[in-house]
């Protein structure tokens, strides 16, 4: 059996900065320079780890991963709860 979070987060309470933060920190981003001549994929925290996207704003991935989401979503004062599972397989993406 392998240790699985599944993390629910609403960013209801955020106000705009800290939303664009925490989706840019968590999922990455296109970064364009040069009045757009440029265009950069800024790669977010999900592209590093896997995971499942159950759906919007809830996460399932590794146990020994959650620390990083979790930091993340804390520094914004995002709304959040976890659930702290056993899986028969690994998370892969």
């Amino acid at each position: 059996m392998h240790k699985v979070s599944i993390i629910n987060y609403k960013l209801q309470n955020c106000n705009e900065g800290q939303k664009t933060a925490i989706k840019r920190a968590i999922n990455g981003y296109n970064d364009h320079s040069n009045n757009g001549l440029h265009i950069y994929k800024r790669k977010g925290m999900l592209s590093k780890i896997p995971h499942k996207r159950i759906t919007r704003g809830v996460i399932m991935l590794n146990k020994s991963e959650k620390n990083k989401i979790l930091k993340i979503l804390k520094r914004n004062k995002a709304s959040l709860s976890v659930i702290d599972l056993y899986a028969k397989n690994p998370i892969r993406s």
